[in-house]
């Protein structure tokens, strides 16, 4: 009988529309926001500047922080890593208070950190070396995508598709009523709708809510299976004019069977987080 019922839910989970509110959930958004919110995080990249002048070493934040400036991103854990817009890496490009110091400073990634979407409280973390090569990191670049390989956050990943094809799936929005520069512990909205996004043509997801401050969003797809229904992430979303879904690219296939996407503690030298020197096979 409960099989039953269970089923009957995944079909109705189907065949209902989504709605779009905030703080009011219908069914299966909610079942999509607890499957899912613990692989969810909010990534904070900060960075300091320094003089061209070779002789001064001094790294300088401003009004009195520690650093200079910073930026945010929401993050999706999967496979033992955070995925995340590659801009979070720059975050100099879209501060405008750097503009004024460029010609005798340049700037320097400091200290990152990361936060549940439901704590306020950040958690300093390493951005350890991933394993990669020149085919996946090719990939990534056009996909406009970064893996950060750190277990620091402590949140459960969820398992991912490659190049999804066309399909209805869920996206998943996270935003804010407040700037984050301005409230870095204030709480996040989540916003949860289906989209049929045409890869063909874009991705382009359409009738999207009315969001502030939104801190980026991710894409994914249900699989289903007797009794259960599970949702594995397919996408990160973007924006230019509209929102779209980038796919995740099939990176998998650019490594052996053995090979894993996180690089084994005994492989990274822990005093620099720099991948050690492999010996050459005899």
């Amino acid at each position: 009988m409960r099989n039953i019922l269970l089923l009957l839910f995944i079909l109705l989970f189907r065949l209902l529309p989504a709605q779009i509110e905030f703080g009011a959930y219908s069914p299966e958004q909610e079942l999509i926001v607890k499957a899912l919110d613990s692989s969810l995080v909010v990534v904070c990249q900060e960075y300091v500047i320094k003089s061209k002048d070779p002789k001064d070493t001094t790294l300088y934040g401003a009004k009195g922080q520690r650093y200079f400036g910073r930026s945010f991103a929401l993050g999706i854990v999967s496979d033992s890593s955070i995925w995340v817009n590659q801009e979070i890496f720059t975050p100099w490009e879209n501060d405008t208070s750097f503009d004024s110091f460029q010609q005798d400073f340049v700037p320097v990634l400091s200290n990152l950190s990361a936060r549940h979407v439901y704590s306020t409280k950040f958690i300093p973390i390493q951005n350890r070396a991933c394993q990669s090569n020149a085919q996946a990191d090719s990939l990534l670049r056009n996909a406009r995508l970064t893996r950060i390989c750190s277990c620091e956050a402590g949140n459960t990943p969820i398992k991912r598709i490659e190049n999804t094809n066309d399909s209805t799936g869920w996206v998943v929005m996270i935003h804010s009523l407040n700037d984050m520069n301005i409230c870095d512990t204030c709480k996040f909205q989540v916003s949860v709708f289906q989209a049929s996004p045409k890869f063909s043509d874009g991705g382009t997801i359409y009738n999207t809510p009315q969001m502030k401050h939104v801190l980026g969003g991710g894409y994914f797809v249900p699989v289903y299976s007797t009794g259960k229904v599970e949702f594995r992430f397919a996408g990160i979303i973007r924006k230019l004019i509209t929102y779209y879904v980038k796919p995740i690219p099939a990176i998998s296939q650019c490594f052996s069977e053995k090979d894993t996407l996180m690089e084994k503690s005994s492989d990274i030298d822990e005093s620099s987080g720099k991948k050690k020197k492999e010996k050459k096979n005899k």
